[in-house]
Protein backbone atom coordinates (compact mmCIF):
# COMPACT_ATOMS: atom_id res chain seq x y z
CA UNK A 1 0.00 0.00 0.00
CA UNK A 2 2.44 2.60 0.93
CA UNK A 3 1.64 6.18 0.41
CA UNK A 4 -0.96 7.81 -1.34
CA UNK A 5 0.57 11.14 -3.01
CA UNK A 6 -2.02 13.83 -4.76
CA UNK A 7 -0.81 15.83 -7.65
CA UNK A 8 0.10 19.14 -4.83
CA UNK A 9 2.98 16.90 -3.56
CA UNK A 10 0.05 16.04 -0.06
CA UNK A 11 1.12 12.68 1.05
CA UNK A 12 -0.77 10.08 3.72
CA UNK A 13 1.14 7.50 4.78
CA UNK A 14 -1.54 4.31 4.55
CA UNK A 15 0.45 1.71 6.49
CA UNK A 16 -0.27 3.00 9.91
CA UNK A 17 -2.28 1.98 12.48
CA UNK A 18 -5.73 4.04 12.23
CA UNK A 19 -5.14 7.77 13.84
CA UNK A 20 -6.24 11.02 13.21
CA UNK A 21 -3.97 13.95 11.10
CA UNK A 22 -4.77 17.41 10.84
CA UNK A 23 -3.25 19.04 7.81
CA UNK A 24 -3.83 22.25 6.41
CA UNK A 25 -6.79 21.50 4.76
CA UNK A 26 -9.17 19.56 6.85
CA UNK A 27 -8.97 16.42 9.73
CA UNK A 28 -8.62 13.19 8.63
CA UNK A 29 -8.63 9.35 9.96
CA UNK A 30 -5.45 7.29 8.26
CA UNK A 31 -4.05 4.01 8.78
CA UNK A 32 -4.74 0.48 7.60
CA UNK A 33 -5.26 1.74 4.16
CA UNK A 34 -7.90 4.54 4.57
CA UNK A 35 -8.45 7.89 4.25
CA UNK A 36 -11.47 9.26 5.52
CA UNK A 37 -11.77 13.13 5.61
CA UNK A 38 -14.24 14.09 8.93
CA UNK A 39 -15.32 17.67 9.68
CA UNK A 40 -13.96 17.35 13.12
CA UNK A 41 -12.55 15.93 16.13
CA UNK A 42 -15.93 14.52 17.40
CA UNK A 43 -16.11 13.11 14.00
CA UNK A 44 -13.27 11.64 13.94
CA UNK A 45 -13.34 9.97 17.44
CA UNK A 46 -16.54 8.56 15.59
CA UNK A 47 -14.63 7.11 12.82
CA UNK A 48 -12.11 5.73 14.81
CA UNK A 49 -14.04 3.82 17.43
CA UNK A 50 -16.37 2.35 14.41
CA UNK A 51 -13.59 0.77 12.54
CA UNK A 52 -11.40 -0.35 15.26
CA UNK A 53 -14.72 -2.33 16.43
CA UNK A 54 -15.56 -3.00 13.01
CA UNK A 55 -12.12 -4.94 12.96
CA UNK A 56 -11.96 -6.36 15.98
CA UNK A 57 -15.22 -8.39 15.55
CA UNK A 58 -13.38 -9.80 12.32
CA UNK A 59 -15.28 -7.92 9.72
CA UNK A 60 -13.81 -5.83 6.46
CA UNK A 61 -13.42 -2.38 7.00
CA UNK A 62 -13.17 -1.48 3.42
CA UNK A 63 -16.87 -0.43 3.78
CA UNK A 64 -16.12 2.67 5.68
CA UNK A 65 -17.31 5.75 3.98
CA UNK A 66 -13.66 7.19 3.14
CA UNK A 67 -11.15 6.77 0.34
CA UNK A 68 -10.36 2.49 0.79
CA UNK A 69 -7.44 1.46 -0.86
CA UNK A 70 -6.45 -1.47 0.97
CA UNK A 71 -9.71 -3.64 -0.05
CA UNK A 72 -9.94 -3.87 -3.66
CA UNK A 73 -13.42 -5.27 -3.48
CA UNK A 74 -14.25 -1.63 -1.56
CA UNK A 75 -18.66 -0.97 -1.72
CA UNK A 76 -18.40 2.42 -0.25
CA UNK A 77 -20.27 5.11 -2.86
CA UNK A 78 -17.32 7.34 -2.96
CA UNK A 79 -14.72 4.71 -3.86
CA UNK A 80 -16.59 2.65 -5.96
CA UNK A 81 -16.20 2.67 -9.90
CA UNK A 82 -19.06 4.39 -11.45
CA UNK A 83 -17.96 3.15 -14.63
CA UNK A 84 -18.87 -0.35 -13.87
CA UNK A 85 -22.71 -1.61 -13.85
CA UNK A 86 -24.09 -2.60 -10.30
CA UNK A 87 -24.41 -6.58 -9.72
Amino acid sequence: MGKLIFGDGVEFELDVPLHTERRSDGLYVVGEGMVIPVKDDEEANYWLTELKKTRDRGEDVGACGGVCFRYPDCVCPETRDSSKPEE
